[in-house]
């Protein structure tokens, strides 16, 4: 069950993130169940993929679940790049909230500016930020030498702080003042960023981000909270 937030005035520019508030789903966990059921993917990566979260606990808790792309380096990145566009063409643009597009519709009608931001994969995220009307989409670009992946990224990973520092950037860039800027999310590593913008919404948000939503009076979204495993 979810149903829509109160009547709130457009923004002029909204920070919106992927997983969880703009699909129902985490983008690069459905990615990577696509590659195992298609065999680009070997079960002996993957084992070795999650092995790699074993190793480093302390580094999930200070940057969160998707911080591991070593599953890349099992990939050739022409291959990794046509299949992230691919499905995220054909099966995410499908898990789009339809409540938060009709909204984002009505806000571009009034000349909101969307900009995409996640952590996920640049070539999930783009083509699902285009059906968002997104102008500009902010993600994680997968670090490539010598035509291999490292496993690392090549700049930023567009989550928790980051993402504030990133949005400042932004609203420098476009000469505007935070408090005329929204952001939607719907985890706990998306209050930096929804605390420093004007206002906020929270999609279908865990049990914090909430509470939190509440004790600032953001409107939002409720339904069932999308979680990463």
């Amino acid at each position: 069950m979810s149903d829509s937030p109160p009547e709130v005035a457009a923004p002029s520019l909204l920070f919106l993130d992927l997983d969880g508030t703009l699909i129902s789903v985490s983008s690069e966990k459905e990615f990577l169940q696509h590659l195992l059921g298609r065999g680009s993917l070997s079960g002996r990566a993957f084992v070795r993929w999650m092995a790699n979260y074993a190793l480093h606990p302390l580094r999930s808790l200070r940057e969160g679940k998707g911080w591991n792309r070593t599953y890349l380096r099992y990939l050739r990145p022409e291959v990794a790049e046509r299949e992230a566009s691919s499905f995220s063409a054909d099966v995410l643009t499908d898990r789009v909230r339809p409540e938060l597009l009709r909204l984002l519709t009505r806000w571009r009608r009034e000349e909101t500016e969307v900009v995409l931001m996640t952590s996920s994969l640049r070539w999930l995220a783009e083509p699902v930020g285009a059906v968002a009307g997104a102008t500009k989409v902010i993600a994680s670009d997968p670090q490539v030498v010598d035509g291999r992946f490292t496993g690392r990224l090549s700049g930023p990973r567009p989550w928790g702080r980051t993402k504030r520092l990133l949005a400042e950037e932004v609203v420098k860039d476009r000469d505007i003042s935070p408090q005329d800027c929204m952001a939607a999310g719907d985890s706990w590593a998306d209050r930096y960023l929804m605390c420093y913008c004007g206002k906020s919404l929270a999609v279908h948000p865990s049990c914090r981000l909430e509470r939190l939503a509440r004790k600032e009076g953001w409107p939002i979204m409720r339904g069932r909270h999308t979680r990463w495993a």
